[in-house]
């Protein structure tokens, strides 16, 4: 046998023949075919975000994964490829609302739902024929024609049945005397408050944390939380009704706020009976809309000193039985755009403890 010598080698060219003649004799689908009937080897795709063109860090991961498809297939299994979109929210929802010139609390009155909802799709996949063109080039064996969509009821209902599956397998295998969900407020209707007091009993508490942040509805338009004060008060109301406990993350420090906000929210927590508080200090990640407004000079973050005495005011006006499970939040440094100096959490934290001593106060004293 001879082989055709190459004097001057074109991968290029190379790479079009090898692509050329696997398309016009079906190969990938053939190598189904041939071991129809065989053990399978079951393969979902990661999947990659739609909405972001591919990368060189996307090439060498579909390397991977092909290798390992064609190594099992290799070995006398049937694998299927079924490639998937990750069509996840937020990054989603932040890039119409800037294409749209909108925010949350413009979704009714300026935008319908189901305008918005299309954008939305349409944005999602918005570069679909260029990850299909990347994954042909590079020879990833995967079937596009027909993908799992994560935004698609199927997928959702599919993910929300195997959960269910995992927390009673989970609870069925121990003694747990905690059950911890955390959640939006407006994500609390009764059909969820029923599953979370199914999973109730005499001696096991469930916990439901929900991020409130602020008692200012035009704080939480500003910042896009999605949700109202209302929607806090009827989901804390709702929970206490049947007996769940319930987290409130606040922030201190958000733009635009004052001292009178904190003390509201405050008392927004003590009207409702929260149970237990987590308190964050406002930070800003690398890559988000508050950096940017951060560099901006449009917001600035608190000062170490500054944040101490808003805490021990908010403090001081909890109910002193609620119980306080965080004072300041921490993101990994190399992500954290601002504010720096509240890194170390033990000095933060000591010089907040001999604050309260020396100026003898305690929570819920006034």
């Amino acid at each position: 046998m001879t082989f055709k010598e190459y004097k001057g080698l074109d991968l290029v060219s190379v790479g079009n023949e090898i692509l050329d003649r696997w398309k016009k004799n079906h190969a990938f689908e053939k190598s189904l075919e041939v071991r129809e009937g065989c053990p399978e080897f079951i393969f979902f795709e990661g999947p990659p975000s739609a909405n972001g063109k591919p990368g060189i860090h996307h090439v060498m991961a579909r390397s991977i994964k092909d290798a390992i498809c064609r190594y099992k297939t290799q070995s006398g299994y049937k694998v299927n490829r079924r490639a998937g979109w990750d069509t996840h929210g937020l990054p989603v929802e932040l890039g119409v609302e800037k294409k749209l010139g909108i925010t949350k609390a413009d979704i009714g009155p300026k935008i319908g739902i189901a305008e918005y909802n299309d954008t939305c799709r349409s944005e999602v996949m918005k570069y679909t024929e260029e990850w299909r063109n990347m994954t042909e080039r590079v020879g990833y064996w995967v079937d596009m024609d027909d993908p799992y969509i994560t935004y698609d009821n199927r997928y959702i209902e599919t993910l929300w049945y195997l959960l269910k599956k995992i927390y009673d397998k989970a609870l069925s295998c121990g003694d747990f005397r905690e059950f911890i969900v955390s959640t939006r407020p407006d994500e609390v209707g009764p059909d969820v408050v029923e599953l979370l007091s199914s999973y109730m009993n005499e001696e096991r508490e469930v916990w439901v944390e929900l991020g409130l942040q602020s008692a200012n509805n035009e704080t939480l338009a500003r910042i896009n939380r999605g949700h109202t004060v209302e929607d806090y008060i009827d989901a804390a109301t709702r929970l206490h009704e049947r007996n769940l406990k319930v987290c409130t993350h606040v922030i201190i420090g958000l733009p635009g706020e004052t001292r009178k906000d904190y003390e509201r929210t405050a008392e927004v927590l003590n009207e409702c009976g929260s149970d237990a508080v987590k308190i964050h200090n406002l930070h800003s990640p690398g890559g988000t809309r508050m950096a940017e407004d951060y560099l901006s000079g449009e917001i600035a973050a608190f000062s170490t000193e500054r944040y101490i005495r808003e805490t021990e005011n908010f403090l001081r006006r909890l109910n002193p039985n609620m119980v306080v499970e965080r004072l300041l939040c921490e993101t990994p440094s190399h992500r954290l755009m601002a504010p720096r100096h509240f890194l170390d959490k033990s000095q933060f934290l000591t010089a907040r403890e001999e604050r309260m001593i020396l100026c003898d106060t305690r929570q819920g004293d006034l």
